[in-house]
């Protein structure tokens, strides 16, 4: 049996195939262009990303002999949302969480219901990069657009929404909305009631590791999977790299990095506090059931590295093409 592994970043997405030992047997890695559409405003097109899923998932099964392929899943990045209308077309870019819009929506949610409670209910400490904000700045400003919307998705969402017209999403990236009860597992009809959104305007929501179905023929055929493969729900990427690095005990933790840096520590219970809160802290389901996550995070990690490769390391880029290696690695030897 193997596994096939797909983590969509701010930055780029790779396709990982595993066998029943864990021991990696392809790998492909894609970068796509984040639009600078103003002033600190910036979006991804959600039909870029799915372009470049394709493309490393078929490079990866090319490149793979082995087992039979059972199932896929997917590690996202978080908070950013996808307007899809009821054909599955995307109606407008993805707002990412860098982008100021919504800002003055999430100051009125604060306003209204209070610092605390919205931590309580959501475990975040309010902040304008969550989903539900950018969801009330398209109401508020393109409602033409908001009207013909079907679902709000946020990636994991929306890759598997493509690869198999089942949108459902886990836990840990429902809870990057700011609209999800992390206690009862639920969309938090509190908040959304307030600012009339409707609940059905997001995906079912599952725990890490539910399958959700099968992959849709056609695209099997146009990428070269098996007709049978099954799709999984993952987690927020930072959830996912903790379970990778075998973080399963409360008090252990994982530094990871990749477009953003960020060290995810595990407990046996919801920590939701006034040091929580001060601190801005977030409390997040674990894909392990019955168990939590918060992160430190810092937005420039591996954003940085890429800055420095293209303005600084033309020499390396070269060099890499010419060796096959990745310029990283190259810089890493350096």
């Amino acid at each position: 049996m193997a596994l096939i592994g797909l983590d969509i970043g701010t930055t780029g997405c790779k396709s990982t195939i595993f066998d029943s030992s864990g021991s990696i047997c392809s790998f492909a890695y894609k970068e796509y262009e984040v639009l600078n559409t103003g002033p600190g405003m910036f979006e991804l097109n959600p039909n870029t990303v799915w372009d470049a899923v394709k493309c490393v998932l078929a490079k990866s099964a090319e490149r793979y002999a082995g087992e039979k392929i059972e199932a896929l899943s997917i590690s996202s990045f978080g908070e950013s949302t996808i307007p899809v209308d009821k054909e599955g077309r995307v109606l407008h870019d993805s707002i990412l969480y860098t982008d100021p819009r919504g800002n003055t929506q999430c100051k009125r949610l604060i306003k209204k219901l209070g610092l605390q409670y919205i931590m309580e209910l959501t475990g975040v400490h309010a902040h304008p990069m969550y989903t539900i904000n950018k969801i009330l700045w398209y109401k508020e400003n393109l409602p033409e657009t908001y009207k013909k919307v079907w679902k709000f998705m946020l990636f994991e969402d929306f890759i598997l929404f493509r690869l198999g017209n089942q949108p459902a999403i886990d836990y840990s990236l429902a809870s990057r909305t700011m609209a999800f009860n992390i206690m009862e597992k639920k969309w938090a009809n509190d908040i959304l009631q307030l600012v009339d959104i409707d609940e059905r305007l997001f995906s079912n929501v599952v725990p890490s590791g539910t399958i959700v179905e099968t992959i849709n023929k056609d695209v099997a055929l146009e990428i070269g999977l098996p007709a049978d493969l099954k799709l999984v729900t993952g987690g927020h990427d930072q959830v996912c790299a903790a379970i990778g690095a075998g973080v399963v005990k409360e008090g252990n933790a994982v530094n990871g990095m990749g477009t953003v840096e960020c060290i995810t520590p595990v407990f046996n219970r919801p920590v939701i506090n006034k040091y929580m809160l001060d601190h801005h802290y977030a409390c997040v389901p674990y894909a392990k059931e019955d168990m939590y996550v918060t992160y430190a995070f810092n937005f420039t990690g591996g954003s940085l590295l890429k800055w420095y490769r293209d303005n600084f390391a033309s020499s390396e880029i070269i060099e890499a093409k010419k060796s096959g290696k990745t310029v990283y690695s190259i810089l890493d030897s350096k």
